[in-house]
């Protein structure tokens, strides 16, 4: 079948050179304008299907929890030059846009630690049975019940559940 096909399009092509040029070029033209709009995405979940139920659920939550995607930059140098960098480039960050549907990419930036806000609020970010460890953990801050403590809470955790 393919060998008939292909002998079919040779003696074609043997017979009207001129016409098939023209045809291929039509053809060219034709997926050239298919081809002008194709697009390019770099989100692994536009590979996922559209329509599944568990799909537009991740897309949803993506879409409501800033932290479901991340990206972590590390910064090398001196202290005060990447102090410096950062309140550089970090404007600039915020400002990026998708030029397609002009949505903010970057949503949140963190380069900056609320350390009063740890400071007052850190201890109720614990659960309680973490607190009640480190309680015991943290009774005498001396050396040898220090460890007698830590292998104690070690021991409770993972020989003794």
């Amino acid at each position: 079948m393919r060998d008939k096909i292909l002998k079919a399009l040779a003696k074609l092509h043997a017979q009207h050179p001129w016409k098939m040029v023209i045809v291929v070029l039509i053809i060219t033209i034709i997926m050239g304008a298919f081809a002008s709009q194709l697009e390019q995405s770099m989100r692994w979940t536009d590979l996922l299907p559209t329509k599944s139920e568990k799909t537009i659920q991740y897309n949803k939550v993506i879409n409501e929890f800033v932290s479901a995607t991340n990206i972590i930059v590390v910064v090398e140098g001196e202290e005060e030059e990447i102090k410096a960098f950062a309140e550089t480039v970090v404007p600039k960050i915020k400002l990026t846009t998708d030029p397609k549907d002009r949505q903010l990419y970057v949503k949140r930036i963190d380069y900056k630690q609320d350390v009063d806000f740890i400071r007052e609020h850190a201890l109720m970010l614990v659960k309680a049975d973490d607190l009640q460890n480190m309680k015991e953990l943290y009774q005498n801050p001396n050396l040898v019940p220090l460890l007698t403590n830590l292998n104690n809470s070690f021991e409770k955790e993972y020989v003794y559940p």
